[in-house]
C-alpha cells in the first residue's frame, strides 16, 4: 500500500490543477493582504483575467453596499491571523451579483511563520432564494417570540412554588391552563406534576429536579407533557433551589413555558435547512474522470441524468465519448481530448450532441489536464459539462427576432420612400385625367391611377409588417369578422374546399384596427386555401385562453396582457417544409411559382398581429398540413357583445381666400400639390425643408390659413418645425402628411394640436376632404 500523502508532498502545480479543477472559488493573498492566486474557477466566475483580479483588483467586483463591511472583517482578521467567514455579492461574468460565502484561513509554513491567507467561497445564491421561501416559517416564529416577550412582560410566564419539606405544590392559572388541569384538582403534591409528564420523558424530568434540589445541576430543561386530553405539548422549565443555612432544600421556585409551536416552527425550519443544503451542495453541472486512453473513470450523479443513463458503475471503464453521441459530436469530442492531452491545456467549447435517449441538447465543455505529483507528467482528464440548450435556444430567439426587426425597418424605409413617389403619380395622374378630353387618353390614365394604387396596396402590407402604419382603434368582433371571412371565401374559392367553424370563445371583443384584422384573417385564409388545390378542410375555431396556462404565450417577451382570444386555421393542405417555416413571416419570401405571390401576405400577417400587442405562432407537417395561431388580448374598455359601424364625413366648400403653406421636400410631390390645390382655388405657399417652413411661416402667419407639413424632411425634421409654429401660433391648423406615421412624430404630436394625418399616397378626393374639413373646424 502506498504511504499517505502529506500536504508538504503535494507540489504546487498539482496543488494548482486541484484548485482549477474545484468548483470551488479560491484566491490566495499574501502577508500584504495582496491577492496573488485566483483558480479558473474564480475568474470563469467573474469574466476577469489574472492580471484584472491581482493585487486588490478582486475588490472592485464586490458591490459597493457591502464592500467596506467585508475589506473590514478581512482587514481585522488578517491583522490577528485569525480565520473568517462572511457574505457579500460578487459581480458575475454577466454583469449580475451572485451571493458569495468566503471562508478564509490563515497559512503558516513549516516553521509556523504566517504566509497570507486561502480564501474559499462559494456561490449561495440559490441558498439564499430558497432561504426566501422560509420567510413565512421565520416571521411565524417571530411571531410567536414576539407573543413569548409579550407573555412574560404580562406576567403571562407560568409560575410554580414547591414546598420541599411538606411537599405542598402551588401552581399559578396558566400552569393549570398549561397542562389542562382543572384548578379544583385535589392533589397538590409534586405528584401533580410527575402524572403530566410523558412517558418517554418522565425519568430524565424526574431525575433532572432531583439533581437541581441536591445542588448537582442548575434545573434548566424541556420535557413533554401529556394533558387529560391526550395532546402533547412541550414545556421550557426554569427553577430556582432555596436552601437553608445547613444548606438542605427547602423550596423550588420556578417557571414553565408551552413552546410546543415554536418547536414546531423550528422543526420545519430545520428540515427547510437541510434540503437547502442538499441543493447547495448537490452540483448542477457534470463532471467526469477521463483516463488518457480515453476511458470513463467516474461519472457524478447529474452527469448520469443529464445524459439520461441509468444510474451504475457499469458505464465505468467504457470509451469516451459515448457510442450514443452524434459522430459530429464524437469527432469534436476526440480531437479536443487529444488536443488538451497533447498540450497539456485546459479547453473550453460549445458542442451539439444528444443523450442517450435521442434527446438534443447543447453542453458547454471544459476539458482540464490532471497531472501526476511531482511531475509534469498527465494523470487523467477532467470533463466539465454544463446543459446549455435552453441559452443556446434564447440565443436563437433573439437572432430571429433582431433579423425581423431589422427587415421591418428596411420595409418601413423603402415603403415610406415608395409612397412618396407614389403620392407624386397617383396626384398628376388625377389631375391629367381631368384635363384630358379623349376617352382613349382617359382609360390610359385611369390605368395608371390603377396601378398605383395597387402598388399602394403593397406598401400597405410593407408598412404592416414593419409596423408603421397608423391603426385606427375601435372595437372588432373577432367572431363577425371571422364569419365574413368564410362568407368571402365560400364564394370566391372552388368548391373542393370545405369550411369549417368552432367559434367557442365566449370574450371575442379586442381594440383594433378592423380593416387590418380583416385583411389578416383573409391573408391566412386564402394562403391556407391556396395550400389545398385538391381540396380539402379550412377549420377556423376559437376559444379563450390565459397566459400563464397557455404555453405558446408565457414564453413569449410581449404577451403582457392575461387574457385572450385564441384563431386557429387550420388546413389539410401540402404544409410547409422545416427549412421554410423559419421564413414565412419574412417580406417577400414566398414558395409560390414565379410572378403568383409577392411574399408579403404573411409578412403583413405577422406585423399587423405584433402591433396589435399579440402572438403568432405556426405548426406544420408537410402532407398532414399546417395550423396557424393568432393570439389577441381580449379589450376590458368594451362590451363582449357584438359592435356597431358609423361614419360621419362634414363636407364644407372651399373659400378662395384661404391661403395653404405645403412644406415637402420632393419637389414632384410638393409641386403636384401646388398645382391641386391652385386649381381648386386656394392661394398657396411652399417650402422644401422644415426650416423654410418656419421662415415662411413667420414671414406669412397672419395669411396663412393651412400647413400640410411632411415629417421626415432634411435640416429641420417636420417634428421640430411643428413644435416651432406652434410656439408662434398655438391655434395654427397643421395636416400631417407622411409615408407612415404609426411610430412617427405626428401621433406623438396628436395631443398637442394636430388636425389630421394624411396617409400617402393618398387621392385627390381625400386630399380635397380633408382640407375642407379642418378648413371649417
Amino acid at each position: 500500500m502506498s504511504p499517505k500523502l502529506t500536504r508538504k508532498d503535494i507540489p504546487p502545480l498539482l496543488a494548482i490543477a486541484i484548485a482549477d479543477s474545484s468548483s470551488v472559488l479560491i484566491r490566495l493573498s499574501n502577508t500584504q493582504k495582496e491577492c496573488i492566486y485566483l483558480n479558473d474557477t474564480w475568474l470563469s466566475y467573474t469574466g476577469n483575467t489574472l492580471e484584472e483580479e491581482y493585487g486588490f483588483g478582486w475588490v472592485k467586483g464586490v458591490h459597493k453596499d457591502d464592500l467596506q463591511r467585508c475589506l473590514h472583517i478581512y482587514e481585522t482578521a488578517f491583522d490577528a491571523c485569525q480565520p473568517f467567514s462572511m457574505t457579500y455579492r460578487l459581480k458575475k461574468a454577466d454583469g449580475t451579483f451572485g451571493v458569495i460565502k468566503d471562508d478564509g484561513k490563515p497559512y503558516f509554513d513549516e516553521h509556523g511563520v504566517f504566509q497570507g491567507y486561502v480564501g474559499s467561497c462559494y456561490d449561495i445564491t440559490s441558498h439564499v432564494e430558497t432561504v426566501e421561501a422560509l420567510k413565512s416559517h421565520k416571521l411565524a416564529l417571530e411571531d410567536a417570540n414576539l407573543r413569548l416577550t409579550e407573555a412574560i412582560k404580562a406576567s403571562q410566564v407560568a409560575i410554580w412554588d414547591w414546598d420541599i419539606v411538606n411537599d405542598v405544590l402551588v401552581w399559578d392559572d396558566l400552569m393549570f391552563s398549561i397542562y389542562g388541569i382543572h384548578k379544583e384538582a385535589t392533589l397538590s403534591t409534586v405528584d401533580l406534576w410527575k402524572r403530566a409528564l410523558h412517558p418517554d420523558d418522565k425519568a430524565y424530568a424526574i431525575l433532572s429536579l432531583q439533581n437541581a434540589v441536591k445542588g448537582i445541576y442548575n434545573y434548566d430543561m424541556e420535557f413533554r407533557i401529556i394533558r387529560p386530553d391526550t395532546t402533547v405539548r412541550v414545556i421550557k422549565a426554569d427553577a430556582t433551589v432555596i436552601f437553608d443555612a445547613q444548606r438542605n432544600p427547602i423550596r423550588v421556585v420556578g417557571t414553565n413555558i408551552d413552546i410546543t409551536s415554536r418547536k414546531a416552527d423550528e422543526h420545519k425550519i430545520v428540515q427547510l435547512e437541510k434540503r437547502n443544503q442538499a441543493l447547495l451542495d448537490y452540483s448542477p453541472v457534470c463532471h467526469k474522470i477521463i483516463d488518457l486512453d480515453f476511458k470513463l473513470r467516474f461519472m457524478n450523479l447529474n452527469g448520469f441524468n443529464m445524459l439520461s443513463l441509468p444510474v451504475n458503475d457499469d458505464w465505468f471503464g467504457q470509451p469516451y465519448p459515448f457510442a450514443f453521441f452524434p459522430d459530429s459530436a464524437i469527432e469534436q469530442m476526440e480531437q479536443k481530448l487529444a488536443q488538451v492531452k497533447s498540450s497539456k491545456q485546459r479547453v473550453a467549447f460549445d458542442a451539439f450532441t444528444h443523450d442517450s435517449k435521442g434527446n438534443e441538447v447543447w453542453l458547454h465543455h471544459n476539458i482540464i489536464p490532471i497531472f501526476k505529483n511531482d511531475t509534469n507528467e498527465l494523470d487523467y482528464l477532467t470533463v466539465v459539462s454544463a446543459d446549455i440548450s435552453e441559452q443556446k435556444d434564447m440565443q436563437l430567439q433573439l437572432l430571429h427576432r433582431e433579423k425581423m426587426d431589422a427587415i421591418g425597418q428596411l420595409a418601413g424605409g423603402v415603403a415610406h420612400d415608395f409612397n412618396n413617389q407614389l403620392a407624386s403619380i397617383l396626384g398628376y395622374a388625377q389631375l391629367l385625367e381631368a384635363e384630358m378630353h379623349s376617352d382613349k387618353a382617359r382609360s390610359y390614365i385611369s390605368k395608371i391611377i390603377s396601378a398605383a394604387e395597387r402598388s399602394s396596396d403593397l406598401t400597405k402590407q410593407m408598412l404592416a409588417f414593419s409596423r408603421k402604419q397608423k391603426l385606427i382603434l375601435e372595437p372588432v368582433d373577432i367572431h363577425s369578422e371571422l364569419t365574413n371571412t368564410i362568407d368571402l371565401l365560400a364564394h370566391s374559392t372552388d368548391k373542393i374546399i370545405t369550411y369549417q367553424t368552432t367559434l367557442n370563445a365566449n370574450k371575442y371583443i379586442v381594440t383594433g384596427d378592423k380593416s387590418h384584422i380583416q385583411s389578416a384573417f383573409l391573408n391566412l385564409a386564402i394562403n391556407a386555401a391556396h395550400a389545398m388545390p385538391d381540396g380539402g378542410e379550412l377549420s377556423i375555431s376559437s376559444q379563450n385562453v390565459d397566459k400563464i396556462e397557455e404555453s405558446s404565450l408565457s414564453l413569449v417577451e410581449q404577451a403582457e396582457s392575461e387574457e385572450y382570444i385564441k384563431i386557429t386555421f387550420k388546413d389539410e393542405g401540402i404544409g410547409i417544409s422545416e427549412q421554410d417555416i423559419s421564413k414565412i413571416f419574412e417580406p417577400f419570401f414566398t414558395t409560390k411559382e414565379l410572378g403568383k405571390g409577392t411574399g408579403m401576405g404573411l409578412a403583413s400577417v405577422y406585423g399587423t398581429v405584433q402591433k396589435h400587442a399579440g402572438v403568432i405562432g405556426v405548426e406544420s407537417q408537410l402532407g398532414i398540413g399546417t395550423s396557424f395561431y393568432v393570439y389577441l388580448p381580449i379589450s376590458y374598455e368594451f362590451a363582449q357583445e357584438g359592435v356597431t359601424e358609423c361614419n360621419n364625413a362634414p363636407k364644407q366648400a372651399a373659400k378662395s381666400d384661404q391661403c395653404i403653406l405645403i412644406a415637402d421636400d420632393e419637389d414632384d410631390l410638393r409641386n403636384m400639390l401646388e398645382n391641386a390645390l391652385s386649381a381648386s382655388g386656394y392661394k398657396v405657399l411652399s417650402a422644401q425643408n422644415g426650416l423654410e417652413c418656419v421662415e415662411t411661416y413667420m414671414a406669412h402667419s397672419q395669411n396663412i390659413d393651412l400647413i400640410i407639413l411632411d415629417m421626415s424632411m432634411p435640416v429641420m425634421s417636420g417634428d421640430e418645425a411643428f413644435k416651432k409654429i406652434r410656439n408662434i401660433n398655438p391655434k395654427c391648423k397643421v395636416i400631417i402628411a407622411s409615408g407612415y406615421d404609426s411610430n412617427s412624430a405626428s401621433i406623438k404630436l396628436e395631443s398637442v394640436g394636430i388636425s389630421d394625418v394624411l396617409e400617402k399616397p393618398f387621392k385627390l378626393e381625400a386630399l380635397y376632404s380633408t382640407v375642407r374639413k379642418v378648413l371649417a373646424s
